[in-house]
C-alpha cells in the first residue's frame, strides 16, 4: 500500500512539472495573477472574435497583442478597433503594476468600469473613450493617486463626478465630455493643480462653476459647454492666465467676469446663454475668437391684469452702450421709443390690451450673416379691466365651477338690473355679450361656443361693475 501511495505522489509532481514548464513556456515567468486576468479579460470580451489576438494563449504573454511585459509584470494592455464585445472583468485589479490601460473606439464594449480598478495604484494613463461603458464612475479610481490623465469620453456614463478624483495630484488631463453625468461640478477638482485640461462638456451638470477651479493654474483648455449650468462665471477664474481656449457655451450663464488681460487666449466660447449686451460690451477685444452668439431671450413671459386708467411699464431686459430698442404691440411696430429700454404705458385703456415684445439690436456685436446681433424681451400680455372698483366688489360675484367646460354659473349678493355680461380675450377684443335676466341674483352662461383659453368676464348694469378671469377647457 505505502509503495502505491509513493507512485501516485511521483505521477502527481512529474504532472505538475510538466504544467509548470508549459506555464512558464506560454506565459513567459509573467507573473501567475497577471496572467489569469488577461485570460479572464479575453474570455469576458469576446477574445476569439477580436479583430486581432495574434500570440493570446498559445504563445508567450510578451507577444499577446497589445501587451507589454516590464520584468515579470504586465506593464500596459492597449487596444483600439479590436471588436471587443463584452464587459471588463473584475479580475483586471490584480494588474497592479499597470500604468498604461486603453481600450478606445470599442462600441460592443458594454461595461461598467469595476471597481477594482483602485488597486491599480501604479497606473498613469487610464484611456476607455468611445465605447458603450454605462454606470458610474467608481469612487475608487482615487486610489489611483500616480495617473497623469483619465479620459472617459464618449460613453454612457452616468451619476455624478466623484470628489475622490481630487486625491490625484499628479492629475494632467480630466476629459469626461460626451456622457450623461448630472450633479454640480466638484470644487474638489480645483485641489488637481496639475490639470492642463478638463473637459466636461455635453453632459447634464447643473448647479454653479465652483470658483476653486482657478487653482488650477496651470490649465489651458476648459471646456463646460452643453450643459445645464446657471449663475455667473466666477471672477476668480479670469486671473488665471494660462487659458488658451475657454468653451462655456450653451448653458443658462447670466454672466463672465473681464478676461481682457489674458493675451494667450485665443478661444473664449459664451453662446447659447442668457446673457445681455451689457455682459458681452467689456470683453470685446479683439480675441481670434470670441463667440457670442446666440443669446437666450431675456426676462420672463408675464400675463397680467390692469385696471383702465393705470400704469404700467416694461422693461425690455437689457441695456449697452450701442443697443438700440425696438418696440411691438401686436406684432406691429411702436414708432417712437427707439433707445429706451423701459417702455411706459400711461392711462391704459383698451386700446393697450395685447402682447408687448422688444428686439434690442446692438451695433457692436454680429450675427453669423454679418447684421446686427439682436435679443428678444419674452412677451408681455395686457388684459384691461374696465375700473378700480372692481377691486373692492369683485368678492360680491362669484363664478363656478372655475375653470369650466361649457356652462358657467354665476351669483351676486344684489339683484341685477339691465345687466350685460361681456366675454373678452386677451387682446380686450370682445368676443361674447349676453343680456343679465332682469333683477335676478343668478345666471348660466354657455360658454361651449369658445375654444380653450384664457377669458375676462365682465358683469355690469348701472350700479355695478364686476370683473372675474375665467379658464375655459
Amino acid at each position: 500500500m505505502l509503495k502505491t501511495m509513493k507512485i501516485i505522489k511521483l505521477f502527481f509532481a512529474i504532472l505538475l512539472a510538466i504544467f509548470t514548464n508549459c506555464q512558464n513556456s506560454l506565459y513567459a515567468q509573467v507573473l501567475l495573477q497577471d496572467s489569469l486576468a488577461l485570460v479572464a479579460f479575453y474570455n469576458s470580451t469576446g477574445g476569439p472574435n477580436w479583430n486581432n489576438n495574434t500570440g493570446w494563449l498559445t504563445g508567450q504573454v510578451s507577444t499577446w497583442y497589445g501587451i507589454s511585459i516590464k520584468g515579470n509584470r504586465v506593464s500596459k494592455l492597449i487596444m483600439y478597433n479590436n471588436n471587443l464585445n463584452g464587459y471588463i472583468p473584475s479580475d483586471i485589479g490584480t494588474l497592479n503594476n499597470l500604468t498604461d490601460l486603453a481600450l478606445g473606439y470599442e462600441p460592443m464594449l458594454n461595461s461598467v468600469i469595476p471597481q477594482e480598478i483602485g488597486q491599480m495604484i501604479k497606473l498613469k494613463a487610464l484611456f476607455i473613450g468611445n465605447c458603450a461603458i454605462i454606470g458610474t464612475i467608481p469612487n475608487e479610481i482615487g486610489n489611483c493617486v500616480n495617473i497623469h490623465s483619465i479620459e472617459l469620453f464618449e460613453n454612457s456614463l452616468t451619476g455624478s463626478i466623484p470628489t475622490e478624483i481630487s486625491n490625484i495630484e499628479s492629475l494632467v488631463i480630466l476629459d469626461l465630455h460626451d456622457n450623461q453625468l448630472n450633479g454640480s461640478i466638484p470644487p474638489e477638482i480645483g485641489n488637481c493643480t496639475q490639470l492642463s485640461t478638463l473637459r466636461l462638456n455635453n453632459n447634464q451638470l447643473s448647479g454653479s462653476i465652483p470658483a476653486a477651479l482657478a487653482r488650477c493654474n496651470q490649465i489651458q483648455t476648459l471646456y463646460l459647454s452643453n450643459n445645464n449650468l446657471i449663475g455667473e462665471i466666477p471672477a476668480e477664474l479670469s486671473a488665471v492666465s494660462s487659458y488658451v481656449s475657454l468653451d462655456f457655451s450653451t448653458n443658462h450663464l447670466t454672466g463672465i467676469p473681464p478676461w481682457t488681460t489674458n493675451w494667450l487666449l485665443t478661444d473664449l466660447a459664451i453662446g447659447g446663454n442668457c446673457m445681455t449686451f451689457e455682459d458681452l460690451e467689456p470683453h470685446f477685444v479683439g480675441y481670434m475668437w470670441y463667440n457670442y452668439y446666440p443669446q437666450d431671450s431675456m426676462q420672463t413671459v408675464i400675463d397680467t391684469l390692469l385696471p383702465k386708467g393705470s400704469n404700467y411699464n416694461i422693461y425690455s431686459g437689457c441695456l449697452g452702450q450701442y443697443t438700440t430698442y425696438y418696440w411691438f404691440h401686436n406684432g406691429v411696430y411702436m414708432q417712437g421709443p427707439d433707445n429706451i429700454d423701459t417702455l411706459k404705458l400711461f392711462n391704459i385703456s383698451e386700446a393697450d390690451a395685447g402682447v408687448y415684445t422688444c428686439n434690442a439690436q446692438s451695433s457692436k456685436f454680429k450675427e453669423p450673416n454679418g447684421m446686427p446681433m439682436v435679443l428678444f424681451r419674452r412677451k408681455v400680455t395686457i388684459g384691461i379691466t374696465v375700473g378700480v372698483q372692481e377691486l373692492t366688489t369683485q368678492n360680491r360675484m362669484t363664478v363656478y365651477p372655475n375653470p369650466c367646460t361649457e356652462n358657467l354659473k354665476i351669483e351676486t349678493s344684489e339683484p341685477i338690473h339691465d345687466g350685460t355680461v361681456s366675454i373678452t380675450n386677451g387682446y380686450g377684443q370682445l368676443l361674447k355679450q349676453i343680456t343679465w335676466e332682469n333683477d335676478n341674483t343668478k345666471q348660466t352662461v354657455s360658454l361651449g361656443d369658445l375654444p380653450q383659453g384664457v377669458y375676462m368676464l365682465s358683469l355690469h348694469d348701472k350700479s355695478h361693475w364686476f370683473t372675474h378671469k375665467i379658464i375655459l377647457n
